[in-house]
């Protein structure tokens, strides 16, 4: 499950105090918005005084600058595919309207494994409000009162067309519906495998659900306001749907103070900001029982946070500092600066055709040479090494990590050879291995050591990343 970073995660019962504690060093990244699933992070920095899409690995340390365009950017979001691979959606700024004098917001995704960039709308509209999980990503058209919803697999759009702030997790999606009086009173749940809609919950005639709203699979965090007062900000309370027992919590009371987007909802607690008499208030939600009890830190610090298992992942609003905290001990507010986005470092690469016969390919300083025997590819193929920035913090890797490419498949195993620096090595023993990106490890490969020529040689059977590491 992905959440954008509005959230926090608490295993305090009802009678203890929730405050923080860092446990573990602080995750620093350049940027305020940002989107995350397990140990993959997508966010915004600009560069170049261009908003760009960037993306890190926490568990490898991988970072990668995905677009240089010179549009403005927004919605950004990160899921994972049914086969496990990591893709980043975001929406482009075009510098044009439609025929509804709309401006053109384009949906695009790039998949981490693939490297591949696919734009995604079929029609011209401002499209907002990214979700993506499993196969499926859901846009909205925020002028219409519509969406899509996007199979990946299939390459298939399938448009609702009354459906607004749709909301995808757990195979499944909660949206709103608006009544005769354009009110939006309904809340509907949508299944894109049978395309079959439910009515969960109907408001009452005076009651207007707003922009701000979660859901996790199982409940549904709204906020409900009073659509014909005329006070500024109008009276309004938080509300908590159960989607598959259909009960509704009132977790406030009518309050007219300010309404936050700032809300985050993980399996077993949600969190949202309220702000009454000029002063804002973390609260947080036991989902089982729909139990709210205020937090006794100060909210207007923060910004920027969410679930991520027992942890809150939060960003200072004023230093825009990131960082993990877990429920009970005194808070710590130890974070790192954020340091100053950088372009993107140019690949070494080396490319050649290789036929039947074999070939050698050697990259600049000989830090790296593939050979391709005799029989190992029946046809004539490009074949190609380029360093990678892969990058492991529980790793420790003494050598450029190079990527081995081939268009066709090889019948027979290939010869690697990737020079190593021995200072790194701590007098431990240097082994080549192979980097599995599913896994997010480094499995070592049998090898031959070169301690004069600070060398190791292995027989590879397949494309890929490889790189010499300790044991």
């Amino acid at each position: 499950m992905c959440f954008i970073l509005f959230g926090m995660p608490f295993t305090a019962s009802a009678e203890e105090t929730a405050n923080f504690k860092d446990t573990q060093t602080s995750v620093t990244m350049p940027g305020s918005i940002i989107a995350m699933t397990g140990p993959h992070i997508a966010y915004f920095a600009v560069l170049n005084k261009v908003t760009q899409v960037f993306y890190r690995n926490l568990t490898t340390g991988e970072v990668k600058q995905i677009t240089d365009s010179p549009n403005s950017k927004d919605s950004l979001n990160i899921g994972l595919s049914s086969d496990g691979q990591a893709v980043v959606v975001w929406t482009e700024y075009q510098n044009a309207k439609n025929s509804d004098y709309n401006h053109i917001w384009d949906v695009y995704s790039y998949n981490l494994t693939t490297s591949l960039t696919k734009k995604h709308n079929g029609t011209d509209a401002n499209y907002t409000k990214l979700q993506i999980e499993g196969d499926y990503l859901v846009y909205f058209n925020n002028f219409k009162g519509s969406f899509y919803v996007y199979n990946l697999k299939e390459n298939k759009e399938t448009f609702i067309e009354n459906g607004a702030f749709p909301l995808l997790s757990n195979g499944k999606i909660v949206f709103t519906t608006r009544d005769d009086s354009h009110v939006s009173r309904n809340i509907n749940s949508y299944d894109p495998k049978t395309g079959v809609t439910e009515l969960l919950h109907t408001l009452a005639k005076d009651e207007n659900i707003g922009f701000s709203n979660l859901f996790n699979g199982k409940f549904y965090l709204y906020v409900a306001d009073q659509f014909s007062s005329f006070s500024s900000p109008k009276p309004h309370k938080y509300m908590l749907l159960n989607v598959e027992t259909k009960q509704v919590y009132n977790l406030t009371d009518w309050q007219t103070g300010n309404v936050y987007a700032y809300m985050t909802m993980g399996n077993q607690y949600a969190a949202f900001i309220t702000g009454m008499d000029g002063k804002d208030q973390f609260n947080w939600v036991d989902l089982s029982t729909g139990s709210i009890q205020e937090m006794s830190n100060p909210a207007d610090s923060y910004r920027y946070f969410r679930f991520q298992g027992d942890q809150l992942v939060m960003v200072n609003k004023s230093d825009l500092k990131f960082f993990y905290r877990t429920v009970n001990g005194t808070e710590d507010r130890f974070a790192s600066i954020l340091p100053k986005p950088s372009p993107a470092v140019k690949p070494v690469t080396v490319q050649t055709t290789v036929g039947a016969n074999g070939g050698r390919l050697m990259v600049p300083g000989g830090k790296a040479i593939l050979v391709i025997g005799k029989g190992v590819l029946k046809q004539n193929a490009k074949v190609g090494l380029t360093s990678s920035s892969v990058t492991d913090s529980k790793t420790t890797i003494i050598s450029t990590a190079w990527t081995v490419s081939s268009d066709k498949k090889w019948t027979k195993n290939a010869t690697l050879t990737l020079s190593y620096d021995p200072s790194l090595s701590a007098g431990k023993n240097p082994v080549m291995a192979h980097y599995d990106p599913k896994a997010a490890v480094w499995k070592p490969i049998s090898g031959k050591v070169d301690a004069k020529k600070k060398t190791v040689i292995a027989s590879i059977s397949t494309t890929g990343t490889y790189a010499i590491i300790v044991k």
